[in-house]
């Protein structure tokens, strides 16, 4: 009955430390799948975009774009976005942006207008008797193993206005935009896929999209329907904000006139955050329709001249002006805007010209603006600073300022958002702006312009593959090592005094039992003791080491990209740097625990326990190392881990001693490292001991009931002493050669 409370009791903390490292696991993964990630806004005059004519100058674009800003103008008219208006959706080929999402399962691209303006992600799906003519064959919801149709009780097709039903009870929808476009078809479900600027996939499953089967107006062959980005229930921005976004996304528009080849890009998550010098916020507006983002303008000041706004046909308080990133232009009542470009011409010293074809109400010669005043936009609670590229364009010949008069709704328009990082924050109801050089932030596109080699170049040669020998790459990384261990504090200095403080409350614990081993129990508690020990330093050494080999492993990758140094050389110095530290936890320990649990203190049984607790240290911490060189983040590498301490702690021959273990699963003690440790350790002191105790109410000599219940032989230290050595030894070995073979780096 002793014998069974003993292991009992050492099973349920055996079980506590394994539930402990799995949360932790747990934990860490639920993080990570918690992040950002950034996709990329083609717009609709780059080389990227199937609107895209290499024969239209600058000029023309922007002239096209001026066209495109005035239908979308009309189409914000507060009489056709009212409360009774079933989608306050604006014209669809008006957008700037285009955007690339995938649907369905197995993922079908699909080339879509990126629309503030609008709410629900809808694409043409077959059969469709009805669909206007497009190039990309038809989303097919029959080849899709996770389509869904929405049927009409549910909250989805609620939550959405002019739905019907249809015969068999599932929900239909319908979209009509300001020119006579619409789309009509099926509300459905399905899994829509982004894919990120990393080159990664970021599925979201359940995502309601509409199917439609009736189509038509004045949409694009080139385009395959609308991914709406507005602030309604069922628009992409807040459904996936609701799983992993937290609300929170931010796009980066570069300048019009910027290099063809730049694209810019719309964060999501805790990319989508916008923090740091430079940040100013204001309040979103709650106002209807929630499709659109309605701002508060205060006033514009040029230089030092404060010029109120009286508000607009959205209202002349709260929610004044709405943010779009789909008009180029910026649209500002008549009135207003006159008296504000009567305050820029009196702040230029030059006169103005006739604008071209009537498009913009303030123009002058390019060469004849060499200053200009400074202007901001003052948002409640937000002053942005515009730079000159924010609101004037030049295409070298007639520099015109962007503001323009109108009779309708007030929008700030996206050439005066370029070179902002504007961040939304829905749950917050805040937007932020930060000054950024958006054409800086495109390093993918960067990496792809300087990996093409300019005319007449060579390719570098060098006669050896590193700059060093073997030798002197490895001293390069002992080097290199030392110090970075020397400066890791955290890391070193923490796991230090953790052996410290185990020691301690070991030797308490097990204080004087060393030598007072009357019967089985006695040894059951030094056993535990060592056991114990055992368990929880190599546990302690070997989760300590992956967060900080994993970051030592990107460095690794970088620098022997530029040929520094081989795997080899890195692994190698990687495992020698570790000997010292590893030295001083052995040495801290043993010091600390033999004398005060009492062992005997011959100099053969204090080495012996030094010898073992050394070598459970190395392996533990190899074995980190190895898990590291076989995933490719830390929290892989933890759940990975929790597999190998389990079997550890089960076949360390503690729980089971092992001529109990079932002779199928004995192989699994020998491969266990810890059970050679505690063989080690426990025969050593105890192996050659003729002590006679009561065993189970009969008398043994200690060394005999080690052989017969443990399976432990003094005559075996030799080999136990070679195989502790070897675990070290293979571990770090494989820890080379995986950390050279597979490169979980992405490019």
């Amino acid at each position: 009955m002793e014998e069974f409370v003993n292991y009992r009791s050492a099973f349920c903390f055996s079980f506590v430390v394994s539930l402990f490292f799995l949360c932790l696991s747990i934990i860490s993964s639920t993080e990570a799948t918690h992040g950002g990630f950034s996709i990329e806004l083609i717009h609709r005059d780059s080389p990227k975009s199937p609107f895209y004519n290499p024969n239209e100058t600058p000029n023309q674009r922007l002239r096209n774009a001026f066209r495109r800003s005035i239908n979308r103008l009309n189409s914000f008219d507060p009489n056709f976005v009212s409360s009774n208006t079933p989608q306050a959706d604006i014209i669809p080929n008006a957008g700037s942006y285009l955007m690339r999402i995938s649907i369905g399962t197995p993922p079908v691209e699909i080339l879509a207008v990126a629309d503030t303006g609008s709410d629900l992600i809808w694409t043409q799906c077959s059969p469709c008797p009805r669909c206007y003519e497009q190039d990309a064959p038809l989303f097919d919801p029959g080849m899709s193993s996770t389509y869904k149709d929405t049927p009409c009780s549910s909250t989805q097709c609620s939550s959405l206005r002019k739905t019907s039903c249809s015969v068999n009870g599932m929900c239909r929808y319908a979209v009509s935009y300001s020119d006579k476009s619409y789309s009509n078809g099926n509300l459905a479900t399905d899994t829509v896929t982004l894919s990120s600027t990393t080159g990664q996939s970021v599925p979201f499953p359940e995502t309601i999209f509409g199917c439609g089967h009736d189509d038509d107006g004045n949409f694009n062959s080139k385009t395959t329907g609308i991914v709406g980005l507005g602030g309604g229930s069922v628009s992409l921005i807040t459904q996936i904000g609701t799983t992993s976004t937290a609300g929170k996304f931010s796009y980066c528009l570069v300048p019009f006139f910027s290099e063809n080849s730049i694209s810019s890009k719309i964060n999501f998550g805790s990319n989508g955050i916008v923090s740091g010098p430079g940040v100013v916020s204001t309040p979103l507006a709650a106002k209807d329709p929630k499709t659109f983002y309605f701002l508060t303008l205060e006033a514009i000041s040029v230089d030092n001249k404060r010029i109120v706004f009286g508000g607009s046909s959205f209202g002349n308080s709260e929610g004044n002006i709405i943010i779009d990133s789909g008009t180029t232009l910026t649209f500002l009542p008549e009135e207003f805007n006159s008296e504000l470009l009567s305050a820029v011409s009196s702040s230029i010293n030059a006169e103005p010209v006739q604008p071209p074809n009537q498009q913009f109400d303030l123009c002058y010669a390019a060469g004849s603006v060499s200053q200009v005043p400074e202007i901001t936009i003052h948002f409640t609670g937000a002053d942005v600073k515009l730079s000159r590229s924010n609101f004037i364009l030049s295409d070298g010949q007639i520099s015109c300022f962007i503001f323009t008069g109108s009779n309708g709704p007030a929008i700030y328009g996206n050439l005066m958002q370029a070179n902002f990082l504007i961040g939304y924050d829905t749950e917050k109801q805040i937007v932020s702006f930060k000054p950024t050089d958006c054409t800086k932030g495109n390093n993918k596109e960067l990496a792809r312009q300087l990996s093409n080699p300019t005319s007449g170049s060579r390719d570098l040669h060098f006669t050896t593959h590193f700059a060093q020998n073997g030798w002197g790459q490895l001293k390069s990384c002992l080097w290199k090592q030392h110090l970075s261990y020397w400066r890791s504090p955290s890391y070193n200095l923490r796991r230090i005094l953790q052996t410290i403080a185990a020691s301690f409350i070991f030797g308490m614990l097990f204080w004087n039992q060393g030598k007072t081993v009357n019967n089985q129990q006695s040894l059951f508690n030094i056993l535990g003791s060592l056991y114990a020990s055992v368990i929880f330093l190599g546990s302690m050494n070997c989760s300590s080491t992956l967060p900080y080999v994993v970051s030592e492993r990107t460095i690794m990758y970088r620098e022997k990209s530029a040929g520094m140094y081989s795997p080899w050389a890195y692994a190698l110095a990687q495992v020698a740097v570790e000997v010292p530290y590893l030295l001083i936890q052995a040495v801290a320990y043993v010091s600390i625990t033999y004398p005060m649990i009492g062992y005997y203190g011959t100099a053969y049984k204090v080495f012996w326990n030094f010898y073992g607790i050394f070598c459970t240290l190395m392996y533990f911490n190899y074995l980190g190392m190895l898990l590291v060189s076989l995933t490719p983040n830390v929290t892989v590498a933890s759940i990975l881990f929790s597999a190998f301490y389990t079997t550890y702690n089960l076949f360390s021959g503690f729980l089971i001693p092992q001529p109990q273990i079932p002779k199928w699963w004995t192989w699994l003690y020998y491969l266990s490292p810890t059970s050679w440790t505690l063989k080690g350790l426990l025969t050593s002191q105890y192996g050659d001991i003729d002590k006679e105790i009561t065993v189970f109410t009969e008398s043994k000599p200690i060394s005999a009931f080690l052989g017969e219940y443990f399976g432990f032989h003094h005559d075996h230290l030799t080999v136990v002493a070679v195989v502790l050595a070897l675990f070290p030894i293979v571990f770090a070995s494989l820890f080379a050669f995986f950390i050279g073979w597979i490169n979980f780096q992405r490019r």
